[in-house]
């Protein structure tokens, strides 16, 4: 006759033996797993050690800065085609650079001066007849020259110009008008000083008779 304590310490090592083998076979598993995270982490990190590099090394960095020097240095010079004589700094080398003569047309400018009257027969300044010109506002300054219309009844009407800023007399501007009715007479050309000046009619009667100035002007062919 079997004895009930007997029955019971077999059941119980049937079910330890079991717990065993279910907490074993756990163990294993949570290895498993473990080993595949370390495994897929030691790849990932072969992976980042293959992917190349961003960093530069001197030589690639040397030749970027000297590419970017000589496209401002091509800006610059460029930029200053159509302005004034400038002097540039690019890679601590200096360089002068002067634009080429401008290519524009020639366009022809009438300036107005004023006019006036005389009855000397000397030269009488028009102060009422003058302007002040700087030939630096007007592009590049071919040519200059002075225009007059004057009328007289009986003898003529003599009209130049000066320059009061540096007191010279352009002798060569020297018109003669003979009219009753204003005629417009042209100057021929004369140079001018590059600087502004003021420039003024003198005007004088060979007969004493009131001679009038109906208006004056330069003439001015710039190249822009």
């Amino acid at each position: 006759m079997h004895h009930p304590w007997r029955t019971l310490i077999l059941l119980w090592l049937v079910l330890l033996t079991i717990g065993i083998a279910v907490v074993g076979w756990g163990v294993f598993q949570s290895r498993q797993e473990i080993l595949s995270i370390v495994d897929q982490k030691q790849r990932a990190g072969g992976n980042q050690e293959e992917q190349p590099s961003d960093t530069f090394s001197p030589e690639s960095l040397q030749a970027e800065v000297a590419s970017l020097s000589a496209q401002v240095q091509q800006l610059t010079l460029q930029a200053t085609a159509a302005g004034s004589t400038k002097t540039v700094v690019v890679n601590n080398t200096t360089t002068t650079v002067t634009p080429p003569a401008s290519s524009g047309k020639v366009r022809e400018e009438f300036l107005p001066m004023g006019g006036g009257s005389t009855n000397n027969r000397d030269w009488t300044n028009m102060t009422a007849a003058q302007i002040m010109f700087d030939p630096k506002k007007f592009g590049q300054v071919m040519s200059v020259r002075f225009e007059a219309a004057g009328s007289i009844i009986g003898g003529e009407v003599h009209a130049r110009l000066i320059d009061v800023t540096h007191n010279v007399i352009y002798y060569n501007t020297e018109l003669v008008m003979n009219t009753s009715t204003p005629t417009w007479v042209r100057s021929a050309k004369f140079s001018i000083p590059n600087s502004p000046a003021t420039y003024q009619v003198q005007l004088l009667s060979t007969s004493g008779e009131t001679a009038y100035l109906e208006g004056s002007r330069l003439v001015i062919e710039s190249k822009y």
